[in-house]
């Protein structure tokens, strides 16, 4: 997959675009090592200012993490994750980074339902240890997006996953600091507030 893999993430958007959906909607079929293997460079992605790519890339991350194991095709729902915090790990700060700037900077970032959807399941596969240490920080990102959307409620699915973010979020870090709980009502409230007066 050269082009996915080049250098320049806004190189070909067209070709990068056709490449991504393919590669997404045969994931399944893909051996492993070739999906390991495109993780990072799908995490790099996420930087490529064309709307497309970095929107497929986004899904493509988030759909790779659902893949289960299919080899009891009746047994599917409940099989296993094929990839999980050892495939995470290695991209975890590289994809985080990259989400969160497509949701502050772009244009449309604040409506794109798959970027928050990844967002949420990148939160969710990471391990609580490591997302504790990240908490404060992303707080901070996920705190100023739901000021802007409290603003300017658009798409009601960007922010259901968002509040999975949060939900993600508060989870893992309170399971293995239960004190930060009280950093997390102080932060939050406000915004909760703004959400019911508005009833958005």
């Amino acid at each position: 997959l050269p082009c996915i893999t080049a250098e320049d993430v806004n190189s070909q958007p067209v070709v990068k675009a056709d490449v991504i959906k393919f590669f997404t909607t045969f994931r399944n079929q893909m051996p492993r090592d070739l999906v390991t293997n495109v993780l990072p460079h799908l995490a790099r992605l996420l930087q490529a200012k064309s709307f497309v790519v970095h929107t497929y890339a986004a899904a493509a991350i988030e759909r790779i993490f659902m893949i289960r194991d299919q080899s009891d095709p009746m047994q599917i729902s409940r099989a296993p994750f094929i990839y999980g915090t050892a495939e995470l790990n290695p991209i975890l700060e590289t994809a985080v980074v990259n989400l969160f700037a497509i949701v502050e900077q772009h244009e449309l970032g604040v409506t794109n339902e798959y970027v928050a959807k990844a967002i949420m399941r990148v939160l969710s596969k990471a391990e609580p240890q490591t997302i504790v240490m990240a908490a404060p920080t992303i707080l901070k990102k996920v705190h100023a997006v739901l000021q802007a959307v409290c603003d300017n409620p658009v798409n009601p699915r960007f922010i259901h996953y968002l509040f999975e973010s949060l939900a993600v979020l508060i989870r893992s870090s309170c399971k293995t600091k239960p004190e930060l709980a009280q950093d997390f009502e102080s932060s939050l409230m406000p915004a909760f507030q703004t959400v019911l007066e508005k009833e958005i």
